[in-house]
């Protein structure tokens, strides 16, 4: 939409934006098991267990924006704002994360001065990233376990046999967790991933054919997700970081 006033010249957009993201998430292991041995002495053993091989999930995710484009003499304002919204389901449908357009506002604010062919243009922003489609896999309804047994030093260790070999008793179990809904937990507080951006640069025309630039661009990620264990049990945290 454009629109010429005393005040200046506007150039309106907006739009709407929608993903529906279905990831199939999975992983092979071993059936063997995966041994440890450090400094010439075995330390864990880990099994993973009736493991499905991928799992479907789906992620949904909307934006809505609007922007204006607004000239005023040699200036130029970019004027804008991009509400976001995500959820994360399971392979059963349940949600399991949800972020709403009030928690994802991005404004995105800029200018550009012509100085006569060369320019000034800078610009300040808000940008939200979606977060890892293992989430709603992580969480969902599966068969998968995990096992983790100690070395225990009650057997005596010759290096010449395969660690694999030694029965359980020279091993202290530890825990058999299930991997899904009991085996990852989301962070009751956790919040959207965004980082925060801002540029300046200069123009100038070389001639009519030719120009130069130097932009300086920085931007700090302010918070990510991260699946974290903080008990060292293989129980997972979905959090910030």
């Amino acid at each position: 939409y454009f629109l010429d006033s005393a005040n200046g010249s506007h150039q309106l957009k907006g739009g709407i934006e929608y993903l529906k993201l279905e990831p199939t998430v999975g992983n092979v292991y071993n059936p063997a098991g995966y041994y440890w041995v450090e400094d010439g002495v075995p330390w864990q053993r880990r099994y993973y267990l009736d493991w499905e091989s991928a799992t479907p999930n789906e992620d949904e995710y909307w934006s809505v924006f609007v922007q204006d484009a607004w000239r005023i003499g040699k200036l130029t304002l970019n004027l804008g704002l991009r509400a976001e919204s995500f959820k994360a389901f399971t392979n059963v449908g349940e949600e399991v994360v949800s972020f709403d357009f009030g928690d994802q506002l991005a404004p995105r604010l800029g200018f550009a001065y012509d100085l006569n062919g060369d320019s000034l243009r800078g610009s300040i922003g808000r940008f939200y990233d979606l977060p890892n489609d293992y989430i709603g896999s992580t969480l969902s309804s599966t068969t998968n376990r995990r096992q983790r047994w100690t070395w225990n030093a009650s057997c005596a260790y010759d290096p010449a046999t395969p660690v694999q070999s030694y029965p359980d008793a020279c091993w202290d179990f530890d825990y058999d967790n299930p991997v899904g809904q009991s085996g990852y937990a989301i962070d009751p507080d956790l919040k959207p991933i965004y980082l925060d951006e801002f540029t300046f640069g200069y123009d100038k025309l070389l001639s009519d054919q030719f120009a130069a630039s130097a932009s300086f661009v920085w931007r700090e990620q302010k918070r990510s997700i991260e699946d974290v264990d903080p008990e060292w049990d293989q129980t997972y945290l979905w959090t910030n970081g």
